[in-house]
């Protein structure tokens, strides 16, 4: 168990990793903040999160990635193997740059990077938005 008068300030590991971390850290933050600033209950501030986790999880079945499982988060952790043996920090660019969908790379959040060939998506964003980027990742 880690020692939690220590803390890790994974951002910051992260960021310094790639520059493509603070553009999806800056867009889940705004994305995030809005679902979080609405008006609405708890409940129904999880059933809305819950509701785009369910549609892109249910596109992403269709895919070559494998979904891990996921609870309490804004992410979608994904396993990649199955379709390259680049290191994450490359697989995301590539998925930046050839596929225009953003992803972020599980290795920079540990203290000891190791590569699990696992990236995580971020659901907090508009159910047009989660779809274009569905449309993308089968194509992967």
């Amino acid at each position: 168990m880690r020692n939690m008068n220590k803390p890790v300030n994974a951002g910051f590991e992260f960021n310094k990793r790639a520059v493509i971390g603070k553009i999806a850290d800056r867009s889940f933050d705004r994305r995030a903040d809005r679902i979080l600033a609405l008006d609405l209950s708890p409940r129904v501030r999880t059933r809305l999160l819950q509701a785009k986790r369910d549609l892109f999880c249910a596109g992403l079945r269709a895919s070559r990635f494998e979904l891990l499982p996921c609870e309490g988060t804004y992410f979608v952790l994904t396993r990649y193997d199955r379709i390259s043996d680049l290191s994450e920090g490359d697989f995301v660019r590539k998925l930046v740059t050839e596929h225009g969908v953003a992803a972020i790379p599980i290795a920079g959040l540990y203290l000891q990077p190791f590569e699990a060939r696992v990236v995580r998506f971020c659901f907090a964003k508009k159910d047009e938005t989660l779809r274009a980027a569905l449309d993308r990742l089968v194509k992967v």
